[in-house]
């Protein structure tokens, strides 16, 4: 699974050359200022130059983004000529007026937008985990689950260039799912058995595994292919949902969960929960675990009930909704300690909580989109405020290139 050089290119500078909005004076969320005053504070006239070419630039790239937006979410001339009027004096892209239901300028000053949350997620972590391995390789990241008894999926096999190592053997019946190591929103993910043969021996699960053309170069994981817990099958249909759950460190110095938002798919054909691939959002409520108006991830959609199911979203309990959020808080506290933000993927199986994946840099759209709320009114936003203003040496630690995962891609 080779990644087009375009997409590199791109991955390259948008994770790694934050956009000033604005030359030499930005318009931003109140409580994100102390990460653009210490950028501010280091400009010279250059810097000044070359953000004047960026702020013309996206100026002309306005009215063009705006009509293609328009017509993705099949908003009118009304609303295509208030959002230019928007996004020329906020400086923001047409898709997140869309996509965070917005309708007034002053909105904007509680948002985070896209493109700045990168560079937010990046000012307040601390430098050892800019490029942890738990959090890019989810080999490592299962690895460190393992040694440290942390809930999981059954891992059966590591493969790296086609060399297959094997860890256990699949159970007769069990599915199988393949994914890249380190793949990104939720590309090249695949099934290739809803049920398994019986292996009788590692050698014949390695050729099994080697009839499969794709994973003959790059590196991948084969594990167990999770069941959804029974209370959701009806909105998980033939994929996992998962929660998403966000803890970050509180003014304390101890995790506090701050967003929870459950993922499943649209449609049948779908095999993952992924908003880049359809998916849907549904906020979940922190206290009880019970579901909200559900949208779609990346595109026009409100849902009170499955699109394709029928089943009821809004008002359903989450299973084992206590231990879920007892898991995310210890497993930041007990084994990812020097993290401040974590993203958890926790799938809601028929096992119970199964973590999937850890991101250092959590989406800011299921944050914002999912409660039809900024993270500017969340405590999200106080806290990411706050460990802005803790941060006295941003921009003085000098830090690798990023490359892609899957949790910078929204």
């Amino acid at each position: 699974m080779e990644t087009p050089w375009r997409k590199r290119a791109y991955d390259l500078l948008r994770l790694n050359f934050a956009l000033f909005p604005g030359v030499a004076h930005y318009r931003a969320a109140g409580f994100i200022g102390p990460y653009y005053e210490a950028i501010r504070a280091r400009q010279n006239w250059l810097i000044c130059l070359r953000n004047l070419i960026v702020f013309i630039g996206f100026q002309l790239w306005l009215p063009w983004r705006t009509l293609e937006v328009a017509k993705r979410w099949s908003k009118g001339d009304c609303w295509r000529r208030r959002t230019l009027a928007i996004c020329r004096e906020r400086f923001v892209d047409p898709n997140d007026i869309a996509m965070f239901r917005i309708e007034e300028a002053s909105e904007l000053d509680h948002y985070i937008r896209r493109f700045e949350h990168i560079g937010i997620g990046r000012a307040i972590a601390n430098q050892s985990t800019d490029h942890s391995i738990f959090t890019t390789d989810k080999r490592a990241f299962y690895d460190h689950c393992a040694e440290r008894q942390i809930p999981h999926p059954a891992v059966f096999a590591t493969i790296d260039d086609g060399e297959i190592d094997v860890i256990s053997l699949p159970n007769s019946g069990d599915a199988v799912l393949i994914k890249p190591a380190c793949g990104s929103g939720g590309r090249g993910v695949q099934i290739p058995a809803r049920k398994s043969p019986d292996f009788a021996s590692s050698n014949s699960f390695v050729d099994w595994l080697g009839q499969l053309n794709t994973i003959r170069s790059g590196q991948w994981i084969a594990q167990r292919h999770l069941v959804a817990h029974p209370d959701l099958s009806d909105l998980a249909i033939n994929a996992l949902p998962s929660v998403r759950v966000t803890t970050i460190l509180n003014e304390s110095g101890e995790p506090e969960i701050v967003t929870t938002v459950l993922r499943f798919p649209k449609t049948a054909e779908m095999v993952i929960d992924n908003i880049g691939k359809g998916g849907l959002n549904a906020p979940v409520e922190l206290e009880t675990g019970r579901l909200g108006r559900c949208c779609a991830g990346m595109e026009p959609g409100e849902y009170e009930r499955h699109p394709e199911s029928g089943a009821q979203i809004e008002g359903r309990l989450v299973p084992h909704w206590a231990k879920l959020k007892e898991l995310a808080l210890t497993t930041h506290a007990n084994h990812f300690a020097d993290h401040v933000m974590i993203g958890w993927d926790v799938a809601i199986s028929a096992e119970g909580p199964l973590f999937l994946e850890a991101n250092p840099r959590p989406s800011i759209i299921m944050a914002q989109r999912a409660p039809r709320l900024p993270a500017g009114k969340q405590r999200l936003g106080e806290l990411i405020g706050y460990h802005l203003k803790m941060r006295q040496d941003f921009g003085q630690d000098k830090r690798r290139l990023l490359r892609a995962q899957p949790h910078d891609q929204f």
